[in-house]
């Protein structure tokens, strides 16, 4: 006796088969794909699972460093030392010893922050001395040049040119811009990456997309990239959430295969999510940042104002400034291309041992 189409499904999904197989079963036994959606429609529990794979995220360490509160402090004592001062000038006399205080308790504390690296320290104070300097500087166009506003004034003329200089003096490690020329680097949680895609490819059913994923953990610590491929689940096969381990300052390259479902619509939107993963600490290999990253799963609970450009990704969320979406075109007259494909992992640059430690204290 022949079999009917739903023993088909009935007995495929006992061998616990695949929704894509069990689909391509009963288009070779002869059913149009109108009927095998409406076949479906009355076995809701074959639908593929959710595109989002549960993952467990690690925390990530709030904190607050050594080298913050000493950054506090410094801020604190390089402001009561310009207080003194302009009391001192005004000729009360407990102006001289808060002055001296505040001075010697900015050396203090600059001295520990030196060993995390000369050039982002001087980074950081150009931003203190601007901050700080801004006053007795405004009060030089008022009163005029006195002694103890010299100082302050020329640390905040010199402030700007500082931090300007820690930002564009050469990096000691590659970064995602000497392999992808021009791409918008974008970053979270100490993890940088670029995303590129094809725009609006059409494809065969389960003919593969794929999306090249950029990444390098900026960080001399344990991070993570975490992939997510968003979407009806129905559209896309997929890896659908996946974890892969970034050493410090390595770039690595990932190719994401997206392949329609054999019942893909003839156009649909699938997105990917990255997302920087780990709560260890340690000393940044790279100064340089990259955009802020609104992942599309998160997007919806963030308070997104001011000048952002938001893409509608068709799955309810948006993404900010990011060509992680992508809209596939299926030509639904084609077969199914049954070549199943994974994600391509290839390490483009790792820094030695070396080079690491010289990075965390330039």
């Amino acid at each position: 006796m022949e079999e009917t189409p739903w023993a088909m499904v009935q007995r495929m999904r006992g061998e616990a088969a695949p929704f894509e197989q069990i689909v391509l079963a009963l288009q070779k036994a002869g059913l149009a794909r109108e009927d095998v959606e409406l076949l479906l429609k009355g076995a809701p529990e074959l639908a593929p699972p959710p595109l989002i794979a549960p993952v467990k995220l690690e925390p990530i360490d709030v904190s607050v460093s050594a080298s913050t509160w000493r950054w506090v402090g410094i801020v604190g004592a390089e402001g009561a030392a310009a207080i003194g001062a302009f009391a001192w000038a005004s000729g009360e006399v407990w102006g001289a010893a808060v002055a001296g205080l505040g001075a010697v308790g900015t050396a203090a504390l600059l001295v520990p922050e030196l060993k995390t690296g000369l050039r982002r320290t001087l980074k950081k104070l150009g931003a203190v001395n601007f901050f700080v300097g801004m006053m007795p500087a405004l009060n030089v166009l008022i009163s005029g040049w006195h002694a103890w506003n010299i100082p302050f004034t020329v640390a905040f003329l010199t402030s700007v040119p500082l931090m300007v200089w820690a930002s564009i003096s050469g990096e000691r490690l590659k970064g995602l811009k000497d392999f992808a020329k021009g791409a918008t680097v974008f970053e979270h949680h100490d993890v940088q990456f670029v995303v590129a895609a094809p725009e609006s490819p059409t494809v065969a059913p389960g003919e593969t997309v794929e999306v090249v994923v950029i990444a390098q953990n900026c960080v001399d610590a344990d991070r993570k990239l975490l992939i997510e491929v968003l979407g009806d689940p129905q559209s896309v096969l997929a890896e659908r959430g996946q974890t892969h381990s970034l050493l410090p300052g390595c770039v690595v390259r990932f190719v994401v295969p997206l392949r329609p479902q054999p019942l893909a619509p003839k156009v649909f939107t699938a997105t990917i999510g990255l997302l920087g993963v780990g709560d260890a600490a340690g000393p940044r290999v790279r100064l340089a940042k990259g955009a802020e990253w609104v992942a599309p799963s998160t997007a919806l609970r963030t308070n997104l104002v001011g000048a952002i450009t938001f893409a509608a990704v068709g799955v309810g969320s948006f993404a900010l400034g990011s060509n992680g979406s992508i809209r596939i075109k299926v030509d639904t007259d084609k077969p199914f291309v049954d070549v199943p494909r994974t994600t391509q992992v290839t390490t483009l640059y790792q820094p030695t041992d070396a080079d690491l430690k010289a990075a965390a204290k330039s």
